[in-house]
């Protein structure tokens, strides 16, 4: 059985009553999910699609993309869950974001401050700065396209210029500072 809430949100986003009574709940689920802009979606069974829609659509009236994403990610046994890493929901969030928008976060912008502070603003693998021209990037050891669950973890970072980084690019997961 479709939640209402649910049905009703398909009906203003485009679905016709015909097409929205032969959905199972993972199709409705697959659809919400693709209306926020998420394109892989992992199969998971109907009673656990139901539960998902009667915890989204019963936790609030205003359904937006982030609250989609949060309770998404939340809710959905993805690569990691938030308890194996330590990781809040908002941080599941924005871990997960593309890098277009990852990289323009509060989260990633004090991290980035932060770790330029401690580390300082020179390359760790050549020892290039911004005196001899250099661009200086703060890098994720291990990729973020790989570990995302790492990408806010101040362990995780080192300062490499930009020829460096872009050589290391998500290929390689040398710690530079380890090897000085």
């Amino acid at each position: 059985m479709m939640n209402d809430k649910a049905r009703a949100f398909l009906l203003d986003h485009g679905y016709t009553c015909d097409q929205v009574d032969v959905l199972t709940p993972m199709m409705v689920v697959q659809r919400v999910a693709k209306l926020f802009g998420h394109k892989k979606i992992p199969k998971f069974s109907n009673r656990d699609s139901i539960k998902f829609l009667n915890c989204f659509f019963h936790s609030r009236d205003a359904i937006d993309g982030a609250f989609f994403r949060t309770k998404f990610t939340t809710f959905l046994s993805q690569k990691y869950s938030a308890q194996d890493h330590n990781l809040t929901a908002n941080e599941l969030v924005i871990t997960n974001l593309p890098g277009s928008k990852f990289y323009k976060t509060r989260e990633w912008k004090e991290l980035r401050y932060r770790v330029l502070d401690v580390l300082g603003n020179t390359c760790m693998a050549c020892g290039r700065s911004p005196k001899t021209g250099a661009v200086i990037h703060v890098d994720h050891i291990l990729p973020r396209s790989v570990h995302p669950e790492k990408a806010l973890s101040f362990e995780n970072m080192q300062v490499l210029c930009d020829i460096c980084n872009e050589g290391k690019s998500n290929k390689w997961e040398t710690k530079w500072a380890t090897k000085k």
